[in-house]
């Protein structure tokens, strides 16, 4: 009864959207420590609100297959973190955020500043790529699937993840060096909270990703095609990447950088197969 209940509640997702998932709670955890600290609230609250958003639908994902609906939940959560960041950028820390807007280093005055509202449009551009990643992997199904690696957008969402880690480097750096024994200094929390995204969270969830683009191919590969149109496999079921045979990568479910070369041979003719066959 007990392997019976275990089998049923295996997941069937890839396990790296368990472990994206599982870091996106951390996320959101973090997040909540600045909430509870009284940081930023018109800044933290919505964040931890969205993080918890796209880690449901990452386990989601993970528990099930073919909840592919989850993209779109997840690429609207980084819309509204980018809304969010903007309107930081723009005004600061006002809450709530009718109450004004604190435009002062844009306008040169307190220019101390200026340096973490640059930035918080850098993070603004990131979500807003974060957010056309997510929406192209549900619109276009089997973009670049090959049998070794994964869908496209994998790829290009693990670099955009991997941005994060000089946004956070440079706020943790910058609060140290510029905002110490200023009006505007922040607590070791905020500081800390900057640190352990740059150093360890943010660098899993983009390990995380890398790793599943490696390792999710299909074999015969889906042609790229928009959704809701049926997924058209290759006509060939030996599938070689080069078309020339010689060396390639191998389907592999271990690390990055860990691969199988295997040689494949390209096709005999048909003449030289007539040939060879018994008369």
């Amino acid at each position: 009864m007990t392997d019976a209940k275990a089998e049923r509640w295996k997941p069937e997702g890839h396990p790296m959207l368990g472990v994206r998932g599982s870091v996106a709670l951390l996320q959101c955890a973090t997040t909540l420590i600045l909430v509870f600290s009284g940081i930023n609230w018109s800044q933290t609250i919505p964040l931890a609100m969205m993080q918890f958003v796209s880690a449901c639908t990452l386990l989601a994902q993970w528990d099930k297959s073919g909840r592919d609906h989850m993209y779109v939940v997840r690429g609207c959560a980084s819309l509204v973190r980018a809304i969010v960041v903007l309107r930081t950028s723009a005004c600061g820390r006002v809450f709530p955020p009718w109450a004004g807007c604190d435009a002062e280093p844009w306008r040169g005055h307190e220019n101390v500043r200026l340096p973490f509202r640059c930035i918080h449009v850098l993070a603004c551009v990131r979500q807003l790529a974060n957010a056309w990643s997510l929406l192209n992997q549900y619109h276009l199904v089997g973009d670049g699937v090959t049998p070794d690696n994964g869908h496209r957008q994998l790829w290009i969402r693990a670099r955009i993840r991997l941005a994060g880690v000089p946004i956070q480097l440079a706020r943790f750096v910058l609060k140290i060096v510029l905002l110490d024994d200023t009006r505007y200094e922040r607590g070791d929390v905020e500081v800390a909270c900057n640190f352990v995204r740059a150093v360890l969270l943010i660098p899993l969830s983009a390990w995380s990703l890398n790793h599943q683009y490696y390792t999710s191919g299909s074999d015969p590969p889906p042609r790229s095609v928009q959704r809701g149109c049926a997924c058209l496999e290759l006509d060939h079921v030996d599938y070689n990447p080069s078309g020339q045979g010689g060396l390639h990568r191998a389907k592999s479910n271990v690390g990055l950088g860990d691969v199988e070369l295997t040689e494949t041979r390209p096709a005999a003719p048909a003449d030289d197969a007539d040939a060879e066959t018994p008369r």
